[in-house]
């Protein structure tokens, strides 16, 4: 499945700078983040660049969560013949136990 998933439409980054201390030339960097909903509803924030590294990781974890559990299935369903339903308990198990781990 392609497109967009919820109305979430797109989301950009542009960096930031900004002065803490004129005099003695002390700066901090941002991020700015514009989530875009389809509808043209927008939402409009900023992020140090500790909190996106740490948020873009959680992306590409979530993504490859994502993918793990669509194979899962598939295979649960198609190979193994578990019941949509089993199966679906079976992943819920698999991400509950997926947290722990990534918790710690």
């Amino acid at each position: 499945m392609t497109g967009n998933i919820g109305g979430l439409q797109g989301i950009d980054m542009t960096s930031g700078l900004a002065e803490d201390n004129p005099a003695e030339h002390q700066y901090r960097g941002f991020v700015t983040i514009r989530a875009t909903g389809v509808e043209g509803n927008v939402l409009l924030g900023q992020l140090s660049p500790d909190e996106v590294r740490k948020m873009a990781l959680q992306f590409l974890e979530t993504a490859e969560a994502a993918d793990q559990d669509r194979i899962v299935m598939t295979m649960l369903t198609r190979d193994v013949g578990l019941a949509p339903e089993t199966a679906a308990s079976f992943i819920t198990k698999m991400r509950d136990e997926r947290g722990e781990i990534w918790r710690d």
